[in-house]
């Protein structure tokens, strides 16, 4: 419907959770009015934290909020998180650590779901810690000044939601993003500055804030500040802390999957890759003769498959999103083995050899593309079918797990930061973006304009006096 008046629109717009309509336990149905000012109508999968409960909760802690509002804006509240609120491992969360073991702009919070299992890693920062849905968290997530995250700031209430009062008190407010990992390895056109969704971007490197952030993602030099991954500064080589040799092996998802049947999946040449890789009798006669065992990680995407890979837990191990943490998994490693994955660059920082398994480097590149050329660019090793990637396996056992001196080099041109003061220079960035990010405090311009009238006035008298002298 197109053209609504005003009086409907308002209707709408009011409380969004009373025109919803339950057409089942698990689907909901409900109006919106579109950018364009039509209606429109949203049927999905209603989330977990969806209820009745809950949607007082916001309703009041938003009347909580206007009430107290100067009290809650003069606190000038920075809410950190990671991907549905629900992690607490990535650059987030290592921020997060860093401003609260630094005692760095002490009303920072970080938002986190109870049932997550990463929820223990806050355990002594419980009192920086909003409980996702509780009524503290909807009172700060109104009254926050600015969002940090490894994700898009909705990952911090609801992926879904647009319409409602604290979805638009969202879209009002900037998001600092600290990203999930380097690019380069494959595009990512859904960060492009005409998104609207990010506004200071925190690059890895020089690298990529000239030739990515900048140049391909269309942001400007004032958006886009180069400091290192927050998650860096907890990287040391373990690789010794363990036993035997560790190989990291994981896959990224392909688009092409999404929503696919379990039935289907099996058929996938991706599936019939690694599961052939993983079964190969020579593979498992190399690692055992070697003391190495294999950690195979798969990407959240893969959470309803994980189980159909068949393995010798003799000599892999297979975890599933959130089982372990993939950092300490990539620090414990000797090697690792990626197709198109930015987890490679974390392995790279740390001086390790790496492996690209590309079976389907064709088809990827025409439907995902890369910022970066895969026969110069890559900064490791590529195979195309599991018995080359065994050859590249028993190679790097022979030469004791070294990164070739050609791969090395590399690193001058991709990483220019190897001191574990990424937290601390992402902190000096974002004080230095106050104005673009709207987190000055009115007494901080009050102050600074009275300073700039003050130096014009005192100009003004000096030359009027010297003017005086003259005459």
């Amino acid at each position: 419907m197109d053209k609504l008046s005003s009086k409907i629109k308002d209707k709408i717009d009011v409380d969004v959770f009373k025109k919803e309509i339950w057409a089942s336990k698990y689907y909901i149905l409900y109006p919106y009015v579109t950018a364009g000012g039509s209606l429109a109508f949203t049927f999905r999968f209603v989330e977990s934290y969806e209820n009745e409960v809950n949607f007082k909760k916001e309703i009041w802690a938003g009347k909580v909020y206007n009430t107290l509002k100067k009290y809650f804006d003069k606190k000038n509240i920075w809410i950190v998180f990671e991907k549905n609120s629900f992690g607490a491992h990535d650059n987030g969360y290592y921020f997060f650590k860093y401003m609260y073991e630094n005692e760095k702009h002490t009303n920072t919070y970080f938002v986190i779901r109870k049932d997550s299992p990463e929820y223990k890693n806050l355990s002594d920062m419980q009192d920086k810690v909003l409980n996702h849905m509780s009524f503290k968290y909807f009172v700060y997530m109104f009254a926050a000044r600015v969002f940090i995250s490894s994700d898009t700031k909705f990952h911090a209430y609801n992926l879904q939601r647009r319409d409602s009062l604290l979805a638009k008190s969202m879209l009002q407010k900037k998001n600092v993003f600290l990203q999930h990992g380097m690019n380069g390895i494959k595009k990512v056109p859904v960060f492009h500055k005409k998104r609207g969704l990010l506004d200071l971007i925190i690059a890895p490197s020089n690298f990529e804030r000239d030739n990515i952030n900048i140049k391909q993602w269309g942001y400007s030099k004032n958006e886009v500040v180069a400091t290192g991954y927050a998650r860096w500064d907890s990287y040391l080589d373990k690789s010794q802390d363990i036993p035997y040799h560790q190989i990291f092996i994981m896959p990224t998802w392909r688009k092409s999957m999404e929503g696919i049947s379990r039935d289907n999946f099996l058929k996938t040449e991706f599936y019939r890759e690694y599961q052939n890789f993983l079964k190969s009798p020579r593979l498992k006669k190399l690692l055992e003769a070697n003391n190495t065992r294999i950690s195979f990680f798969l990407h959240p995407y893969f959470k309803n498959y994980v189980d159909l890979f068949d393995i010798d837990e003799r000599f892999i191990d297979k975890y599933g999103y959130l089982d372990v943490d993939m950092g300490t998994e990539i620090m414990k490693s000797s090697m690792m083995i990626s197709d198109y994955s930015s987890v490679t660059w974390d392995m790279f920082y740390l001086e390790k050899p790496v492996v690209f398994y590309q079976f389907d480097q064709k088809d990827y590149l025409k439907s995902e593309g890369s910022y970066i050329d895969y026969d110069k660019d890559l900064f490791g090793d590529v195979a195309f079918n599991s018995e080359q990637v065994i050859d590249l396996i028993s190679k790097y056992i022979q030469n004791g797990f070294h990164e070739d001196v050609k791969y090395a080099s590399m690193r001058k041109k991709y990483m220019n930061f190897h001191d574990h003061k990424n937290s601390e220079r992402i902190y000096k960035a974002i004080l230095s973006k106050k104005k673009l990010l709207g987190i000055e405090n009115n007494w901080t311009l009050f102050r600074k304009i009275s300073r700039k009238i003050w130096k014009i006035k005192k100009k003004l008298l000096n030359y009027s006096s010297k003017s005086s002298n003259k005459d």
